[in-house]
């Protein structure tokens, strides 16, 4: 599944995994806290959803939810993915932050004039996921960051397509298929990187096995999981005419109780976003439109005086 609940987010540069907001300058405020974050989600009991990646040069991905029983899982940040299979790697490193690559996300950024990266949540061999804030719909989402080399580009174009018929196809089995909420381009020091933007979501099932120690899940858990994924996977090749072809624990998500995220971070997204503005150095065209703007605010203020 291409997406990630609160999927949202965060760390530093795109290559130092999930990393913590930049710290005040000295004197300055406190960032506001996310009620998002924890060390601990309980993950388990939400719903597993099913999420259709496609194998790795189709890029055919689709995805099914479902809903499972609730169980407290210790699932951490690093653990939750947006949809790219997860490698046992903290992070992704830094070999692929290169042209055709990787993005460096920074968190604070803002992509499309819109969403602003709180936090890091998981990386895959395509992309890199980040929960980040939208503001003109004042709610979390989870943005995937492609890397840009042609073929990844075409696969991100292919994925599009098929989640955005799985998003928009009414039927049974529709809600166990992850929504695609937006895609855009950003260009960046390493290409032209598609993003896409999803609702949130939680851990995916590999985490979910690795709490039961790979001695297997609870069966009835088993039984609720399956029946759940196979809905989605039949509203795909039934309603949508899509074949999933690369089901796997990596590629099923889990979705996330209510309360695991919180709708309410507005305020710590616009800090970490000044945050972000301070610490970087304006390019000389930023500075050029900055002193433009001083200078026809003042233009205006005289002639109103």
């Amino acid at each position: 599944k291409a997406k990630k609940k609160a999927k949202g987010g965060g760390g530093g540069t795109g290559g130092d995994g999930a990393g913590e907001p930049p710290a005040p300058e000295a004197g300055g405020a406190e960032p506001p806290q996310d009620a998002s974050r924890s060390t601990t989600t309980p993950a388990a009991a939400a719903a597993a959803a099913a999420v259709v990646e496609g194998a790795e040069g189709g890029g055919q991905e689709a995805e099914a939810v479902a809903d499972a029983e609730s169980q407290d899982l210790a699932t951490t940040d690093d653990e939750e993915d947006g949809g790219d299979s997860q490698s046992d790697d903290d992070d992704e490193g830094t070999d692929g932050y290169k042209k055709g690559g990787y993005h460096p996300v920074r968190v604070g950024e803002v992509y499309n004039n819109n969403y602003v990266v709180v936090r890091k949540l998981g990386w895959g061999h395509f992309s890199t996921v980040w929960c980040s804030w939208d503001r003109k719909r004042k709610h979390q989402v989870a943005l995937k960051v492609q890397k840009s080399a042609p073929h990844y580009t075409e696969a991100a174009m292919d994925e599009i397509e098929f989640l955005q018929k799985g998003s928009t196809t009414p039927g049974r089995g529709s809600e166990r298929v992850v929504r695609l909420l937006d895609y855009f381009r950003h260009p960046g020091p390493n290409g032209i990187h598609v993003c896409m933007v999803f609702e949130p979501m939680g851990p995916n099932l590999l985490s979910l096995i690795k709490q039961y120690n790979y001695r297997g899940i609870p069966i009835p858990l088993v039984q609720k999981l399956s029946r759940q994924v196979l809905m989605g996977l039949d509203f795909l090749h039934t309603k949508c005419s899509i074949i999933h072809t690369d089901l796997k624990p990596e590629n099923v998500l889990l979705c996330p109780n209510e309360g695991d995220y919180s709708e309410s971070l507005e305020s710590l997204a616009e800090w970490l976003c000044k945050a972000a503005s301070n610490a970087v150095p304006l390019s000389k065209s930023q500075k050029r439109r900055q002193r433009e703007k001083k200078r026809k605010a003042r233009a205006k203020a005289q002639k109103a005086g």
